[in-house]
């Protein structure tokens, strides 16, 4: 997490939401807990998701230590979703709102639950043109038959290995006196 957050640049609430979702997929829900207060208070315009969040590893940290299944979290968490549009920061609040009302239907069921994961909207190409849909097409056609793209890795393994192979044909020339 420490290579995804960049301590030079000032902390957006886009890359502390984006932060708080890894940490919550990494099942590091006390750590989420703290990190989510943390960025209540620094973000307060941003509450209602870091809120939601909170809730759902609230409920997890307790049903792990205690097995309590107390579903005032998640009923709380998923009113506070609510406000939220479909997308919000590249997250899918959609699937995420679904993931959390089958965790709920499935502790009233059969008292059990399942780790939920937050997911990230996918972009899809359905606010671009025709045109340009065509040609990005056509683009990544020529990129995929064009084969390996240069890269430095890519040259300094093709310029080791052109050396390991000078290296072997002067070891077989005869050495001259």
């Amino acid at each position: 997490l420490s290579k995804v957050s960049s301590y030079s640049r000032r902390n957006t609430p886009a890359e502390a939401v984006y932060l708080s979702v890894l940490i919550f997929n990494e099942e590091l829900f006390k750590e989420v807990i703290h990190f989510c207060s943390l960025q209540t208070a620094r973000h307060p315009v941003e509450e209602p998701f870091f809120s939601a969040v909170k809730e759902v590893a609230e409920f997890y940290v307790k049903a792990g230590e205690r097995r309590d299944l107390n579903l005032n979290h998640l009923n709380s968490a998923l009113k506070k979703l609510n406000s939220l549009g479909d997308v919000y920061y590249g997250v899918n609040v959609v699937r995420f709102r679904k993931d959390l009302e089958d965790l709920v239907r499935e502790v009233v069921r059969s008292r059990h639950y399942f780790p939920v994961k937050i997911g990230f909207h996918m972009r899809s190409d359905h606010g671009k043109g025709i045109l340009k849909r065509l040609i990005s097409a056509l683009v990544s056609k020529i990129r995929r038959i064009g084969g390996r793209r240069w890269t430095l890795i890519s040259s300094e393994t093709a310029s080791c290995c052109s050396t390991e192979t000078s290296w072997k044909r002067l070891r077989e020339l005869p050495i001259q006196p």
